[in-house]
């Protein structure tokens, strides 16, 4: 699998705990939690104390520097079915990447903006199959006391910024960025590197419609750019606090279904 691993490269921010202790986690078993509570502030990095460490072949990990998930706390294995679907399709939306994209952007196109041709969307549909199997990871204290079908699932890091990495780093959006260096080791240039890179930078949060709103109006080109990779800066913008999800949350979203005669399961 090509990696770029050895190049110093900054990683993209995550939530930032309360507490003001710093603890460097380390690429190794058993993964470890960030707090129950999170602010979402910048200068923290995937790598940093908030990050999980994620393992390949389960179905709940999007990420690992370990390819043994037999310590994995969540104990759902991928099979080598899951794994072969996957590879299908990074290879191909890196095919469309090699065959269409970036010839576009050599032709004179661009991502960020008008003049894009509609590839961005294009590739989210071939990367839906990827999205899905990642499960939502953070939620507000409104979202999840409402039905799962009430709720909005947010991208923390928008999926355009994450389609831009895959492509062309450069192509991140001049108006909310301070420069075009990677974010998360982009561009791909394998299939394999295409899954490492799209797996570190997903993360999705459970809203409320009106947080949805807010969040979208919080700044020009937040609505599908991350500024200098900090997904949670949108949060910050729009005074959107979320957590991890927690065990005693399912009970709390359940809870609040009691006494409710209209609202079906989610």
């Amino acid at each position: 699998m090509a990696s770029s691993a050895s190049t110093a490269r900054r990683a993209v921010p995550g939530p930032q705990p309360i507490a003001s202790s710093e603890s460097r986690l380390m690429p190794s078993c058993p993964p470890q939690r960030i707090p129950n509570r999170a602010v979402l502030g910048g200068g923290t990095s995937l790598a940093g104390p908030s990050a999980l460490v994620r393992h390949p072949y389960c179905l709940r990990c999007p990420e690992s520097s370990a390819r043994d998930a037999s310590s994995c706390e969540h104990g759902e294995m991928r099979g080598m079915k899951d794994d072969e679907r996957r590879l299908r399709i990074a290879n191909q939306a890196y095919d469309f990447i090699e065959s269409e994209v970036r010839p576009h952007l050599v032709s004179g196109g661009r991502l960020w903006s008008k003049g894009s041709g509609g590839h961005p969307s294009r590739l989210r549909t071939i990367l839906s199959g990827l999205d899905a199997e990642h499960e939502v990871m953070f939620t507000t204290d409104a979202a999840i006391r409402l039905p799962k079908r009430q709720r909005v699932v947010e991208h923390v890091i928008p999926f355009k910024r994450i389609i831009i990495e895959l492509v062309d780093p450069r192509q991140a959006d001049p108006r909310s960025n301070s420069g075009v260096e990677p974010i998360a080791g982009g561009p791909a240039t394998s299939p394999e590197h295409l899954l490492e890179i799209f797996d570190r930078m997903i993360q999705k949060c459970w809203v409320t419609h009106d947080e949805h709103e807010r969040l979208n109006r919080a700044g020009a080109s937040l609505q599908w750019d991350a500024p200098d990779g900090d997904g949670w800066a949108r949060y910050r913008s729009a005074a959107v606090l979320a957590h991890r999800v927690q065990p005693t949350d399912s009970s709390r979203a359940h809870s609040a279904r009691i006494g409710s005669p209209n609202e079906r399961c989610a």
